[in-house]
Parts: C-alpha cells; sequence; structure tokens
C-alpha cells in the first residue's frame, strides 16, 4: 500500500512523475510546458458522510450511500426487462475524475447535526441550480415552464426519487459546479468533478436495475450530467460521448413516456442537444422518426385541451420535427454524392423530401416573424394570442432564437441541395469553419465528422449563453455541411 506523498514539488509534476525545481509561484517546468502551474498546495479526498435516519425531510432514504469493490464499468450492465445494451449504454457514461479534493465547507457541527448540516448543504446546490435556472438559463427554462405538468423548478422544491440516488448526485454535481462558477473558487469546481464520479458510478448501478434502468430518475440524471457537461466543457466534447447514452434511454423508454408529466420536461430540456449533436456527428437523428414525430402532434392537442397552449410554441414544435430531419438529409446526401453510382432516382427522391422540409420551415419563418412583429401594436393583444401561456420575456427570445435557427436549418438544406445537384458542397463558409476549429482539431476527436467548434472555438460567450442559443435554435447553429 502507497504512502503519503512526499514530493515537494508543484502538481503538475507530481502528476507526471517529474522533479519539479519547486520554484515559487510558477515552477520553471511548467513555464517552459507553456501550461498553468497548479501551485504546491496539496489536495484532500473529498469526504462523504452518510448520516443516520431522522423525522426530518431529508433521511437515509435521500443520503446516498457509498459503493464498495464495483467499478462503473462492471456496474454498466442490461436489464433483462427492458433489454438495454451495456455495451450501448456505457459509450455516454463512462467518463470519471480521479481528482481528490477538500470537501465542502458547512460552518455547523456535523457530529452534533448531522441531518442538520446535510440539508443545509442540500437547500445550498438546490438554490444554486434554481438561481442559474432563473437567471443565465431563464429564457429556455421559462418558455417550457407554464406549460410543463413537472417544470425544474418543482422538481427542485420537491423531490421525488425512484428508490436509487443517481439523480441527487447529478444534482449535487452540478449545483457545487455553480457555487464554484459563481464565487470563482476552484476548490468547489474540482470538488464538483470528484462528485461527479460518484453519480457517474450511481447511474451505472441504476442502470444495471431492472426496475430503474428506465425510469424517469436514470434519465434525468444522465441529462444533469449532461448539462453539467456542456457547462464544464473543455474541448474535449465529452458532452457529444455523453449524450449517446441519453439518447440510448431515450429509444429504450420509447416516446409515450415523454407525452406528459416528468418525462415531457426531460425531453424538451435535452432534444436540442442531440439535434446539435447527431448533426456534429453525421448521425441520423432518431426524433425524425414517425412515432416520435407523432408524440409532438399529440402534445400540442393536450396543451390546447388543458388551456396551455400557445401558438408561438405550436410553430415551433411543427418546425422541429422537420429539424430533426436535417441530420438524416445529410448522412442521406452524403452516401448519395459519395456513391460510384448515379443513384438517380434517390437523388431526385430525397431532393424532393428537402425541398419539402425547407418549405415547411420557410412558412414557419414568416408565421413567427407576423407574430413578432404584433408586439409593437400599442394594445399588444395580438401579441399576447401569439405566445399563449408564456411569460413575455421568454416569448420574444424564443421567437428570435427560433428565426435565427429556422434561417440555418433553411440554409443548410439548400447546401444539400447544391451538393445533390452538382455532386459535392460549394459553401464559401467551408474553409473558414475549419480555420475557426482552433486548437482543438490538433487532438484527436471523439466526434470524426467535426473539428468541434460548437463551445470551446465559438466565440468568447459564456458556455450558459452558448446552452441557451442551442436550445432554443433547436440545435441549429452549425455551419454548411462538409463534404
Amino acid at each position: 500500500m502507497a504512502g503519503p506523498p512526499r514530493s515537494k514539488g508543484c502538481l503538475a509534476c507530481v502528476k507526471r512523475h517529474v522533479r519539479c525545481d519547486e520554484t515559487r509561484p510558477e515552477c520553471q517546468i511548467c513555464q517552459k510546458r507553456g501550461v498553468e502551474c497548479p501551485g504546491y498546495e496539496r489536495e484532500r479526498r473529498f469526504v462523504v458522510y452518510d448520516f443516520p435516519p431522522s423525522n426530518e425531510s431529508f433521511s437515509a432514504k435521500n443520503t446516498p450511500r457509498p459503493q464498495k469493490g464495483r467499478s462503473s464499468q462492471s456496474r454498466l450492465s442490461s436489464s433483462a426487462s427492458s433489454s438495454c445494451d451495456s455495451s450501448e449504454l456505457s459509450q455516454g457514461f463512462k467518463r470519471q475524475s480521479t481528482r481528490r479534493v477538500p470537501p465542502l465547507d458547512i460552518s455547523i457541527d456535523v457530529s452534533l447535526a448531522s441531518n442538520l448540516a446535510a440539508q443545509a448543504w442540500t437547500l445550498q446546490y438546490r438554490q444554486s441550480i434554481f438561481a442559474m435556472m432563473e437567471g443565465d438559463l431563464a429564457p429556455v427554462h421559462n418558455a417550457y415552464a407554464q406549460r410543463l405538468d413537472r417544470n425544474w423548478a418543482l422538481v427542485l422544491q420537491n423531490p421525488q426519487g425512484d428508490g436509487h440516488d443517481a439523480e441527487e448526485w447529478a444534482f449535487r454535481c452540478l449545483g457545487v459546479f455553480q457555487i464554484g462558477q459563481k464565487n470563482g473558487d476552484k476548490k468547489q469546481i474540482l470538488a464538483s468533478r470528484e462528485i461527479y464520479g460518484r453519480a457517474v458510478r450511481e447511474l451505472s448501478r441504476a442502470l444495471s436495475n431492472p426496475s430503474l434502468a428506465l425510469s424517469d430518475g436514470t434519465l434525468a440524471a444522465a441529462i444533469i450530467l449532461g448539462v453539467y457537461e456542456i457547462l464544464n466543457e473543455d474541448g474535449q466534447a465529452y458532452w457529444v460521448t455523453h449524450s449517446n447514452g441519453i439518447q440510448t434511454l431515450f429509444r429504450l423508454r420509447g416516446p409515450r413516456a415523454h407525452l406528459d408529466g416528468y418525462g415531457r420536461t426531460l425531453l424538451l430540456s435535452f432534444r436540442s442537444w442531440i439535434v446539435f449533436g447527431a448533426l456534429l456527428k453525421g448521425e441520423k437523428c432518431f426524433l425524425e422518426d414517425q412515432e416520435w414525430a407523432a408524440m409532438g402532434r399529440e402534445t400540442m392537442k393536450r396543451e390546447k385541451k388543458l388551456g396551455k397552449e400557445s401558438p408561438l410554441a405550436n410553430l415551433v414544435e411543427s418546425a422541429f420535427q422537420d429539424i430533426a430531419r436535417c441530420p438524416g438529409y445529410l448522412v442521406q446526401t452524403k452516401t448519395i454524392v459519395s456513391s460510384t453510382r448515379p443513384l438517380q432516382k434517390e437523388r431526385e427522391k430525397l431532393t424532393g423530401r428537402i425541398k419539402a422540409s425547407s418549405q415547411i420551415l420557410e412558412s414557419v419563418r414568416r408565421d413567427i416573424s407576423a407574430g413578432l412583429d404584433t408586439s409593437q401594436s400599442s394594445t399588444g393583444n395580438e401579441f399576447q394570442k401569439f405566445i399563449g401561456a408564456m411569460p413575455l420575456e421568454s416569448a420574444m427570445a424564443m421567437a428570435e432564437f427560433s428565426i435565427e435557427g429556422l434561417t440555418s436549418a433553411i440554409k443548410f438544406l439548400q447546401s444539400l441541395l447544391v451538393a445533390l445537384e452538382h455532386g459535392h458542397s460549394q459553401s464559401p463558409t467551408t474553409g473558414k469553419a475549419k480555420e475557426n476549429s482552433g486548437s482543438i482539431s490538433s487532438k484527436p476527436p471523439i466526434v470524426q465528422e467535426t473539428s468541434l467548434p460548437c463551445l470551446s472555438g465559438w466565440g468568447r460567450d459564456p458556455r450558459e449563453v452558448v446552452f441557451v442559443r442551442v436550445a432554443l435554435t433547436m440545435g441549429m447553429m452549425v455551419g454548411p455541411p462538409v463534404f
């Protein structure tokens, strides 16, 4: 068994197993490598306490239990009842942090009031997530909150566990990360990485349990961790790999599980990122399948019956059905263009489908623009009817971003039509997109069809701003395709 570390070098040199010159504040080894020296302060293991049950709301049921002797990979197995493919699911949930970090500071004597300390911690990280939803991510959350049976604010205020801890640990991970981001506290950010590893292990445990594998709580945990990956993205696009597991869960659960309730909230929270990821990977998106499109139409009828209808939201829902087809159009176009055979019938059929989708998207864009123009009227009654059950500010954001996404989608489809007609892409922006990819493309990317300019390489916008744009443009934040 290894003893305590005795090296006095900086953390980077210790990790690389090289001799450090111990120059302060930054060692010369790190300076020569052109990296930021992390310093000499040793980090301690993050300690998780098991609290005894009490009569209060935070009981042993809500307190995650430590796992012993089983790795994340061994726990990620299939359930017989749901026919889960463990190898398929494991592609999305296998990144874990091994950083050792100090525990969160809680100004309560844990030995005297353990449950009180746990509740204080839980309240703190849940409030940080709620503040994020009401702040940076408000345009996304408020656009759907009033039309959902169980929005994220209700989930945070009234948690309903499925009998496992994955969702709770995922919330802790995201909440602690937000606390660290807002306070500029690197230790809290490092702590969130340690908690991420624990959350992934709990998620793997849930996936191996037939009664939990396809539950709302399991999918929620996966999505929350996906949001964490997006907001904590470092250019390696781990969120793309993570989304593979999320997509598998959606497909195995089926569209009926997302018609209403918590399932509907989960689908709306991540579907734009599913389209975005499919475009980046050059893969067909399962959301274009007829059964998923039919579910969207059924949802609109249900909202009208419940008095939650929004004509603006209905237009966006209609447009999404054709936007979800864009990744599939890209795959088919590449197949035809790269084929040595003429494939004339296939070319004509695909051209007709792309033109039909383009016309639908153009019509929706005109309707949203016309509705947006009514906001300038003196009374504003017409615009209120147009937005329906949606806050004014969120409706404006949804309308403007939707127009941006529709415009991008129409240009994308036009590029496909040009490629089908001439056999290749003639987009003048293709080379520029490659130039803007920066140093990210120099590393072996997880997604082979793109240099991943999606988050780290696009401008100086904070990740929260990028998150809102991707969500409300329905995933259409990509340039013309490259052939």
